[in-house]
């Protein structure tokens, strides 16, 4: 092809068009070679790009001059999922897949939210603004805070409803006497709670990661907490080292289970620090039995003396398990956990 051909071909007519077609493409029978206007309404007009097809036909992409019409898009809101009491925050109304038209859209606020009520959005035809804002303020009661489009006009409407669950914010437990000296609780410590009794929870952690687990009160004297493999919803690792300490001071491990900072005698039971991956158990009392009173009087049995009403507050449970990886590339894995009635 020739550039002089080229040149002259983008700035003529459909006759020329032709002509430069049938000199680019002389290997071909003229007879079987078609020059198609798309969009024209006579035999030339202003183009805006052209195509040669593989069998040899031009097509010629013809300026009209007019716009073509727009989708008028889809309206649909969100929200976030799950908020704390007293939140503010915002649901997102946005359009979407075109902006052709105004489109307006009515919307109500219900449910666990103080900005209850209703009011209207407005997009304007060719707007670039694809979303606006609703304000929401969650209630002071839990429950569920829910923002509807109730009408839509002049758009196709989408997702309609958002919701978002409203319930109380999850605090850290409060460091208290009973923390060491200088104790910092865990950055990243995990909050759990027992299940009923029998029942079982699969508690994953990553390595090194403490949770804090308050113990329930004592249904006479005592109760067991067990740690059992899991493969199904744990993903227990292998090789693994598990650490429990009970304490009242939530996240604390004490990886010393001679304790003798503690003044006790022999080994301090409330402690515990394991290889096995397989299954560990640790008991305590709550409510002196036979008389006994303090620890150094249950170690001498095995036990932990956690005592109900305590002066420096509830108690509880802190295990840390320490390996190397996951079982089938799980980013948190750990045990089964579950309460079980103690000996007494």
């Amino acid at each position: 092809m020739h550039p002089s051909f080229e040149r002259s071909l983008l700035r003529r007519t459909a006759v020329a068009f032709a002509a430069a077609a049938a000199i680019l493409l002389a290997a071909s029978p003229a007879s079987a070679l078609t020059v198609t206007l798309t969009g024209a309404t006579g035999s030339s007009c202003t183009y805006t790009g052209m195509t040669v097809q593989p069998d040899g036909n031009v097509n010629v992409a013809c300026d009209t001059g007019t716009v073509t019409p727009g989708a008028p898009g889809t309206i649909s809101v969100s929200a976030p999922a799950a908020l704390d009491l007293s939140t503010p925050t915002s649901a997102t109304v946005i359009r979407s897949g075109g902006n052709t038209g105004d489109a307006i859209v009515s919307y109500s606020v219900s449910g666990a939210c103080s900005t209850t009520g209703g009011g209207s959005l407005t997009f304007a035809n060719g707007s670039t603004t694809s979303s606006q804002a609703i304000p929401v303020t969650t209630a002071a009661t839990a429950g569920t805070c829910t923002i509807t489009l109730t009408s839509v006009t002049g758009a196709t409407p989408g997702t309609t409803v958002a919701n978002i669950t409203v319930s109380a914010p999850t605090t850290q437990p409060t460091i208290n006497a009973a923390c060491p000296a200088g104790f910092t609780q865990p950055a990243n410590m995990l909050q759990a709670n027992f299940q009923g009794l029998g029942q079982w929870w699969a508690q994953k952690n990553k390595s090194g990661q403490v949770v804090s687990i308050p113990l329930p009160s004592v249904a006479t004297y005592s109760k067991q907490a067990a740690f059992g493999e899991n493969i199904g919803a744990a993903y227990t690792p292998q090789p693994v080292t598990l650490e429990i300490t009970i304490s009242q001071c939530p996240g604390y491990i004490d990886v010393d289970t001679t304790n003798p900072s503690n003044t006790h005698p022999n080994n301090n039971y409330c402690n515990l620090k394991s290889p096995n991956g397989t299954y560990n158990q640790i008991t305590w009392f709550g409510k002196s039995f036979s008389g006994l009173v303090g620890q150094a009087a249950y170690n001498k049995y095995g036990y932990c003396w956690a005592p109900e009403g305590d002066s420096n507050g509830p108690w509880y449970l802190n295990a840390r398990w320490t390996f190397g990886s996951c079982p089938f590339g799980q980013l948190t894995c750990g045990f089964a956990i579950q309460q079980n009635l103690g000996p007494y």
